[in-house]
């Protein structure tokens, strides 16, 4: 595996897709306000404020699991206990989020379910990557764990 497939995986592709929705959004969105709530002044920027947060935890936890060993093993702890991509899950919904809060418009709820649902085919060449390089070790995680949202209640552990 090439080191800039190792360090950047998919991201690219995510990015992209992500970047060129929220541009389109904030260009319609203006057709598109929602009625104002009677909420404070300022209760997005704080509602935005606090799903920056979390958007921040999630990866901070995400790259400190990945340490020095990205590119050289499966990893199956921290957040990869409980999903494949917990940094692109993270940064596509409290991105989106974020979108949603700040632009003050529910095409940011278009717009994730837009990404989120071409999310597993923009991961599909990071997951070759990992099957060639990890083989076996891959294929187990990867069929016994779901790809962005981690399982609440237990049960099946099909595909996200």
């Amino acid at each position: 595996m090439q080191t800039a497939d190792r360090i950047f995986g998919s991201s690219p592709r995510i990015h992209l897709a992500n970047i060129s929705l929220m541009v389109l959004v904030y260009y319609v969105r203006t057709h598109y306000m929602w009625a104002s709530l009677g909420l404070w002044e300022g209760a997005h920027l704080t509602a935005a404020a606090v799903c920056l947060g979390f958007w921040a935890l999630i990866a901070s936890w995400s790259l400190v699991s990945l340490g020095r060993k990205i590119g050289l093993t499966v990893l199956t702890r921290g957040p990869y206990k409980y999903v494949q991509h917990p940094l692109y899950a993270a940064e596509i919904f409290f991105g989106w989020l974020i979108v949603f809060f700040l632009l003050d418009t529910w095409l940011a709820f278009v717009g994730m379910i837009i990404v989120f649902a071409l999310a597993p085919y923009l991961v599909i060449y990071e997951e070759e990557l990992m099957q060639r390089q990890f083989g076996d070790s891959w294929k187990t995680y990867h069929t016994s764990t779901p790809r962005f949202f981690p399982k609440l209640f237990g049960g099946d552990s099909t595909q996200q």
